[in-house]
């Protein structure tokens, strides 16, 4: 009898604990995977209609032979999970893309289309007022609908402290970029062509910052330092081929305060953000130092006219040598997916991502800085979405009145039937004086006058598998 009293004690006991601890822990966990695939035509990039005759007399030339249409269809697989209990949070996100066509997506004709990790960290709650994020993860100041300020994936930590419901504390520190050379046995993964040898280890990029919410009020600051690489933070040392033996320590600052109000879908004014930042910061030269110090400012607002129509409004000014982070684009499918324009000149990897300090200059209509005012007009109706935007823009190089650069006027049709979504988006760019008043400055400038057309169907499919 004591035999079995015993086992059904243990039985009890241990069916207990293992029960108990899953109730207690409250375990969610979820895993999603999206196959995305988007149809894409563009032309005249280089604001010129192909014209035969030019073609011919500048065959070689593909910034002066008129013939930049394109069309291509990409395709992307993504998996999303995310385990959480009542203190942690773990997610992971990867996916792979590749272009239709000559087995790309098999890496059969060369192609090198890795699976790549957009999301992998852990978040632990020590108690309710402090908590430890660690890992790569989207970043950003908050409280807006489109931070040109500071918007990225990091490799970093942040720990937030929650004093009460008005005060919030959040420090944060990443790996900006990683030049390092390590020769060990444990210890090794591929890296990029940026490896550095020697400058006694000062060879990481590291970004720290803190920012204080209180009710309406942000306050942030954020200071960057580079190490060496080979393309930025070692020009003094001209990439390791003299004896300096010394990063340059470029370095950049950026402060400032947003001031936001944040409500719901069902309120009238959903959100309400306006943002003021300084920026210094110093990229050293072998010869010809650049200095970065300016301002910039930006004002976003989403209201509700009712349920089915809204209106979203953005602006912003930045001034010549303003500098920031890696943020949003105010562009969309044309100034932003093609031509990759950021509202100024800003932080990278390895180092100040400004095409205007390269000498030929490069393409210095993406990072000059820009002065912008944009509105997306947005109707639902029951499965269907329909937005019209517009964005006229102007472009500073120096401390002169800004050039207008041109207008982009876009509408976006979605539908949506279960897992399967499915969008229609067009835009056109009517390009301004910017462009032909400073053609000398930049081979890669664009030279014409014509509009900027493309198209994109996109077709996404998703679901959860638990």
């Amino acid at each position: 009898m004591k035999k079995y009293l015993t086992v059904i004690l243990l039985s009890y006991f241990l069916f207990g604990t293992l029960y108990g601890e899953s109730q207690e822990k409250k375990i969610t966990q979820s895993l999603k995977i999206k196959f995305q695939t988007d149809g894409c035509f563009f032309d005249n990039a280089d604001f010129k209609s192909y014209d035969y005759q030019l073609y011919q007399d500048n065959q070689a030339n593909t910034l002066l032979n008129t013939d930049d249409k394109i069309s291509f269809v990409l395709g992307a697989l993504s998996l999303s999970y995310t385990r959480e209990t009542e203190n942690s949070l773990f997610q992971t996100e990867v996916y792979r893309e590749a272009f239709w066509g000559d087995d790309n997506f098999e890496n059969k004709n060369d192609a090198n289309n890795p699976l790549a990790v957009k999301r992998l960290f852990f978040l632990y709650r020590f108690s309710d007022s402090f908590s430890l994020s660690l890992g790569r993860q989207f970043f950003s100041l908050g409280n807006s609908f489109r931070d040109y300020f500071f918007a990225d994936t990091i490799d970093g930590a942040f720990f937030r402290f929650q004093m009460d419901e008005d005060f919030k504390l959040i420090f944060m520190s990443d790996l900006l970029g990683n030049t390092s050379k390590p020769d060990t046995y444990l210890f090794t993964a591929d890296k990029d062509d940026e490896t550095m040898d020697d400058f006694n280890g000062e060879v990481l990029n590291i970004r720290t910052g803190m920012v204080i919410d209180y009710k309406i009020v942000k306050i942030f600051g954020l200071y960057l330092k580079y190490g060496a690489s080979q393309k930025g933070g070692a020009d003094r040392a001209e990439n390791g081929q003299n004896s300096v033996n010394q990063p340059d320590r470029d370095f950049l600052f950026l402060g400032g305060t947003r001031v936001f109000l944040s409500g719901k879908k069902e309120d009238v004014l959903e959100n309400l953000d306006w943002t003021l930042a300084y920026s210094h910061g110093k990229d050293y030269q072998f010869t010809g130092d650049k200095t970065y110090s300016g301002f910039g400012s930006a004002l976003n607002t989403l209201i509700h006219l009712d349920e089915k129509v809204s209106i979203f409004l953005t602006a912003g000014y930045f001034s010549p040598h303003f500098a920031g982070m890696k943020a949003f684009s105010m562009g969309n499918l044309l100034l932003y997916a093609y031509k990759g324009y950021s509202v100024s000149a800003y932080a990278s990897n390895y180092g100040f991502s400004d095409e205007a300090k390269t000498d030929p200059a490069g393409r210095i209509d993406q990072t000059l800085s820009k002065t912008f005012a944009g509105t997306t007009a947005g109707f639902t109706h029951q499965n269907l979405n329909l937005e019209i935007s517009s964005l006229i823009l102007w472009g500073a190089l120096k401390k002169t009145r800004p050039d207008y650069m041109g207008a982009a006027f876009s509408g976006k049709l979605q539908v949506k039937m279960g897992e399967l979504a499915i969008a229609l988006e067009g835009e056109i760019f009517l390009p301004g004086k910017f462009y032909q008043k400073n053609a000398g400055l930049s081979a890669y400038l664009p030279k014409g006058n014509d509009p900027f057309y493309g198209v994109k169907l996109n077709f996404t499919y998703q679901f959860d598998v638990f």
